[in-house]
């Protein structure tokens, strides 16, 4: 199965220079947790929740229409190319600890978002060419509890390690 087939498309967004008031009303307006931050060009730079957003309006002393996404978003993001296999999507964000991957395409520019909710939506469904085998399921919950794990640096970027290789579920 391939992340396309699973994967949320169009994908909302923001820019870096959105304030979070803004990216809150987005997130609000479409029913989404998250959104993937781009550049100038499209690209994907970072991905803020709407927990980053809570905590920096907690932490920060100022309104939060007055403090930009750039300042609370976690930068580079791991990503996953539409034509990926969803196993090895699943691997990256087991061993990343993060619940939503952007899919980009080949320009790097923004294509969807692949959730775990989308991949285990999915199989619950049995709309995908995968249902009631027991390998997808066990790979979902497989991928959820190492997502749910403590970590000492939780998710972390694609800058931290561009040379790691996601662990085998």
């Amino acid at each position: 199965m391939k992340v396309q087939e699973c994967m949320t498309s169009p994908a909302h967004s923001c820019t870096t220079d959105a304030s979070l008031v803004t990216a809150a009303r987005i997130m609000w307006d479409y029913q989404v947790g998250a959104l993937p931050v781009l550049d100038s060009e499209g690209h994907p730079v970072g991905m803020i929740t709407d927990r980053d957003i809570c905590m920096a309006a907690a932490r920060k002393d100022r309104f939060a229409g007055t403090i930009t996404v750039l300042e609370t978003m976690s930068p580079n993001p791991f990503t996953v190319k539409p034509d990926d296999d969803l196993s090895k999507a699943l691997d990256t964000m087991a061993a990343r600890q993060v619940r939503r991957l952007p899919v980009i395409d080949d320009a790097h520019h923004l294509v969807g978002i692949l959730s775990i909710n989308d991949a285990a939506a999915a199989a619950e469904t049995g709309e995908r060419d995968f249902r009631g085998k027991p390998e997808v399921f066990a790979k979902i919950v497989s991928a959820l509890r190492r997502i749910a794990s403590p970590s000492a640096t939780p998710g972390g970027t694609s800058a931290q390690a561009q040379d790691a290789e996601p662990e085998k579920a």
